[in-house]
């Protein structure tokens, strides 16, 4: 059972739009970035710039006794704050000594119908002014976002490790158990022994022979895969008939070489008339076992470590000249090389 990389997909996306999330409200829309407010209204100031903004329609009222443009510039604002602004304003100015200002706001508070509260109100505390931060409280506010985001990031890690290792996990499958041994039945014949496993080949080769090759004689080297010499197996001329051209073989001797042994194995491939010629093959009975030629024949060559296994592929007895079945027109041998096993 595999869990699905779904779910790491979610978690990694999930850490990326929190980290995005603080990285801009935090650093960049309160540290690098503020919000800063244009062309708002006089009432959305804060208390310090609304006694200031007030002061200033009442010095224009003074000059101008407009009073309608002195309304419309504190249209919206609620009476009972404007009075207390006003009651405010008046106060201070009094105990600073400063009465002409005083007057002012007096005269401004009566031609607008507003009367003064009996006492001054101080700012609401949602409207004070807020102290500003110094530079040590920013750097520690941005320390405190950052460490944040590193620990959102580092259980985002946490959980994809754990979702991968998850990910390999399969259900585990039953191992099947030792096939049983099969029981002998009393009388019953032995089973038979397993076939040995088959020998691989160092190498086919083909040595074909055609009537006018006087100089007939071919080697191949037989090698491992991986290019070692081994030997070489071949075949050649070994006996012909007569003096004239061209030569008329009557027999081929096949051979092995097995740089390991300190021999080369020879057998001699004899026409049909060559075979049953007593005294022809007692001369050539030194130079190796005598094997009549037919077509399909089979036989092998062996030494110390190699093996050739010689197949007649064709065989065409020549006309004309000579005893019949004598020589040989054309004669084709496959030559398969293989190793010889230890036990052999």
């Amino acid at each position: 059972m595999r869990i699905s990389g779904q779910k790491a997909t979610i978690v990694i996306a999930l850490a990326a739009f929190l980290a995005g999330l603080l990285l801009g409200w935090l650093v960049i829309g309160w540290w690098l970035w503020p919000v800063e407010y244009y062309d708002t209204d006089p009432i959305d100031l804060r208390a310090e710039h609304k006694l200031a903004y007030v002061t200033m329609v009442a010095d224009s009222y003074f000059v101008t006794h407009d009073l309608d443009q002195a309304r419309q510039r504190l249209a919206g604002w609620p009476p009972d704050e404007l009075a207390a602004i006003l009651t405010n304003l008046q106060s201070e100015y009094m105990r600073q000594g400063r009465g002409s200002d005083a007057q002012r706001i007096a005269a401004l508070a009566r031609d607008l119908g507003i009367t003064p509260s009996a006492q001054p109100t101080p700012p609401a505390a949602g409207t004070a002014p807020a102290p500003r931060k110094g530079i040590l409280a920013n750097l520690f506010a941005i320390c405190g976002v950052l460490i944040g985001i590193a620990i959102l990031l580092a259980a985002a890690a946490l959980g994809w490790s754990y979702l991968q290792k998850r990910r390999g996990v399969q259900v585990a499958q039953p191992a099947a158990g030792p096939a049983p041994a099969p029981t002998a039945v009393p009388g019953a014949p032995a089973a038979p022994a397993p076939a040995a496993p088959p020998v691989s080949t160092l190498g086919t080769f083909t040595s074909t022979y055609n009537l006018g090759d006087d100089s007939f004689d071919e080697s191949f080297a037989i090698e491992t895969p991986s290019g070692e010499f081994l030997g070489e197996c071949g075949m050649g001329i070994s006996e012909t008939l007569g003096e004239g051209t061209p030569s008329l073989v009557t027999a081929f001797e096949v051979w092995l070489f097995d740089k390991s042994d300190i021999r080369t194995v020879t057998k001699v491939l004899m026409s049909q008339y060559a075979f049953e010629d007593a005294e022809l093959r007692t001369r050539l009975a030194p130079k190796g076992e005598a094997i009549l030629a037919e077509p399909g024949k089979v036989f092998t060559l062996e030494t110390s470590t190699l093996r050739v296994r010689a197949e007649i592929k064709e065989m065409v007895y020549g006309a004309g000249e000579g005893p019949e079945q004598s020589h040989f027109a054309r004669l084709s041998v496959q030559l398969t090389a293989m190793p010889k096993r230890p036990e052999e």
